[in-house]
């Protein structure tokens, strides 16, 4: 069963515990999906979340083999791309708009390309710091 009505979320650099709970969430090692070289060669890391829904449940179950995984792939390999093009300072401060409007913006282009069935709600730049 494919869950259409609803809006799904994945989240890259850290989990959610429990759901309901903004506070509890999970930073673990998710390190080889948040950070994140920069333009002027600066690492950074990235947390965000991706929400989305399945509008074409056909092309969702039979266009595109696992598809969270590439969902996943997708999500991550154009963030790299726009945070690499990007000033460090950019993306820690006035660029997170439109970091997340230009993630968007690609991400849907190349899902609707692979004819996912998948439509983005919204990507969210959740917590952007220089690595500890």
């Amino acid at each position: 069963m494919v869950p259409t009505a609803r809006v799904l979320k994945e989240e890259f650099g850290f989990r959610t515990l429990v759901a309901g709970q903004r506070t509890r969430y999970e930073r673990g090692d998710f390190s080889s999906e948040s950070l994140m070289l920069t333009g002027d060669l600066n690492v950074i890391d990235v947390q965000w979340i991706v929400q989305y829904r399945v509008e074409d449940p056909v092309r969702f179950l039979f266009k595109v083999r696992e598809q969270r995984e590439t969902f996943r792939d997708i999500a991550e390999a154009v963030m790299r791309r726009v945070v690499g093009n990007r000033l460090g300072s950019d993306v820690l401060t006035v660029g997170r708009v439109a970091v997340s409007s230009e993630v968007k913006e690609e991400m849907q282009k190349i899902l609707s390309e692979y004819e996912t069935g998948i439509r983005l709600v919204t990507v969210e730049l959740q917590d952007v710091t220089p690595p500890d």
